[in-house]
């Protein structure tokens, strides 16, 4: 119940306990000469208030009405709301089979149980909506740079990840990776989507770990997307 409402019943409580003793000091036991008897007053004043305190209830009435028209209507339009976030969307998967991928280790010096891995990890748009802007951070043995890959992906369309970085030189599966992607949807709507995996490189096989969902951090981010991320 809102304050306008509280406020009004209360109103109405003090109306209807003072009402009696207004009726009985100021117009029965009162010296003024009238031309209508006590009888004609209380007759006068009982009309009166009758339909003062209708009116005030149908007000009530109507007030309650409207305040639970504007719920439903705010439960309606958030429910849309909901369902629009959802068609704008992207959601990213990873692909399994990288057999026709072109991954090399390159042996280099100096000798410290490393090599360098050149691979491309791809990616699936499996959401309703296109992301643009993306730029992602990939946790190898250290931290990478942030990295943009394609600017729009549309629905079931594919990336690729490129990984330049050192891995241990005799381990062919690498594992666990954690994947940070940021990216906007049509509405500039920010976005970031983390996912872990594992790679084995002779094999060419990406196995997801765990693929976690989009959320949205910014809504309406107008600035490029590396500037939020920045800024962390």
């Amino acid at each position: 119940m809102n304050k306008t409402i509280k406020r009004v019943l209360l109103s109405i409580v003090i109306i209807v306990l003072l009402t009696p003793i207004f009726i009985e000091y100021l117009i029965l036991r009162n010296e003024i000469v009238s031309y209508a008897s006590n009888s004609e007053w209380m007759g006068f004043i009982a009309s009166f208030y009758g339909g003062a305190l209708g009116g005030i209830a149908t007000l009530l009435a109507v007030l309650f009405s409207l305040r639970q028209t504007t719920m439903i209507q705010k439960k309606i339009d958030d429910r849309h709301e909901s369902q629009r976030l959802v068609n704008l969307m992207p959601i990213f998967t990873f692909i399994e089979d990288h057999s026709e991928s072109k991954w090399t280790r390159i042996f280099s010096l100096p000798d410290d149980g490393k090599c360098g891995l050149d691979a491309n990890i791809r990616m699936k748009n499996i959401g309703e909506g296109i992301s643009h802007d993306m730029y992602c951070r990939l946790s190898l043995i250290t931290e990478n740079p942030l990295k943009p890959v394609k600017n729009f992906v549309g629905k079931s369309e594919e990336i690729s990840i490129r990984i330049n970085d050192r891995v241990p030189l005799r381990e062919s599966i690498i594992s666990p990776l954690l994947l940070v992607m940021y990216f906007k949807d049509l509405d500039n709507n920010l976005y970031v989507q983390e996912g872990s995996f594992s790679i084995d490189i002779d094999k060419h096989l990406v196995e997801a770990i765990h693929q976690g969902i989009p959320r949205i951090i910014e809504k309406a981010y107008t600035e490029p997307t590396f500037v939020y991320i920045e800024s962390l």
